[in-house]
Order: structure tokens, then C-alpha cells, then sequence
């Protein structure tokens, strides 16, 4: 399951094969209806935005992260506060994560085929053959049965299967996109 920790009401999520990031290690955080990738290394937030905490005492959010991180004994989270508060001023990730339709329904068809419909109507046959390559836990894939046990996780907006393996929301949404839009 992409979900890996809860706290204060925010959720933290990882997704794998994650496309507006991609080589940048990040996770997401969700407070409510807002969201934001936060930065591993500094807990900067790179895209997106979470509320002030109380009386405005979280910097964009990162202040119960970094507590938690400090708690469980992640030494990354003992960093400066300047450079948690800090921001990039990539925008087109901003727009993507905060634009991605959840992931309402998904059927597994042939192969490594997948349907997929989001809530604002982008249905497609999806290809995850491509999965395969990566291995690890993309490995169980490779088993026909095992493969046609995903669901589409509501909270996560993305398919899952059971042994916590999952896509990004925003790589599945942009490949039934571009499928959605090619010639029959």
C-alpha cells in the first residue's frame, strides 16, 4: 500500500514509477483535500501546499513531519529550519499533482491490461506490462493470477495489489490519458 504513516491528521504516501519527480526522492503528504511532495532530503515542499498548523506554527506543514521523522529516528529530519520552509519553483508539478482525477475503478482484462475510470470520466485500457521490468516487488506481477488481484484504492487514487505494490496516481492518470486519446 502506498500509504505508509499517519499523523496529526496527515497522511504520508510513496508511489512508485512517479513521473512529475522522477529521480527525486519525495513523498506525499495529505491534510484534508490538500497535498504536497515534500522533499526526503530537506522536507522542503516541491509541489503543491498543506495548511498552517495551529495558530500558523507549521511552515507549510513540515513542522508535525519533521517532530515525526525526529521521533522515529530519521537523522534527515534534523536539518535547519530555513531549509524545510523552502520551496521550488517547479509550477507544472504543482498543477499536475493537484489536477490528478482519483482512480475510481480498475479491471484487470488480458494479460497486463488494465480499465481503468477516473471520477472526471478518463476511462482507457491501460498496458502496465512495463511494470514488469523493474522487478522487486513488481516481480509477483509477473504471475497472471496474482496481477488480475489489483483494486483501485479510493484513499490512494491509484491501483494496488497485495503486496503493497503500487503505481502513481499521476503516471496512471497521464497513461489512460494518452491511451484515451489515441486512434482506435
Amino acid at each position: 500500500m502506498p500509504r505508509i504513516s499517519a499523523f496529526y491528521g496527515i497522511v504520508i504516501w510513496m508511489y512508485h514509477d512517479e513521473m512529475p519527480h522522477r529521480g527525486r526522492p519525495h513523498f506525499h503528504a495529505t491534510y484534508g483535500d490538500d497535498e504536497a511532495s515534500i522533499d526526503i532530503d530537506t522536507l522542503a515542499i516541491i509541489a503543491g501546499e498543506l495548511p498552517p498548523g495551529p495558530a500558523g506554527s507549521w511552515p507549510s506543514g513540515a513542522e508535525p513531519i519533521s517532530a515525526s521523522c525526529t521521533r522515529t529516528g530519521n537523522a534527515r529530519a534534523n536539518i535547519s529550519r530555513s531549509s524545510r520552509s523552502s520551496r521550488s519553483d517547479d509550477l507544472s508539478t504543482i498543477a499536475d499533482m493537484r489536477s490528478t482525477p482519483r482512480l475510481v475503478e480498475a479491471e484487470p482484462l488480458y494479460g497486463h491490461t488494465v480499465r481503468v475510470r477516473f471520477e472526471d470520466g478518463t476511462a482507457a485500457d491501460v498496458d502496465l506490462s512495463y511494470l514488469l521490468e523493474h522487478g522487486g516487488v513488481f516481480e509477483s506481477l509477473r504471475e497472471p493470477e496474482f496481477f488480475r488481484r489489483l483494486r483501485a484504492d479510493s484513499e490512494a487514487g491509484t491501483i494496488v495489489w497485495p503486496n503493497e505494490a503500487d503505481i502513481a496516481p499521476e503516471t496512471l492518470y497521464a497513461r489512460a490519458q494518452r491511451r484515451a486519446a489515441a486512434p482506435a
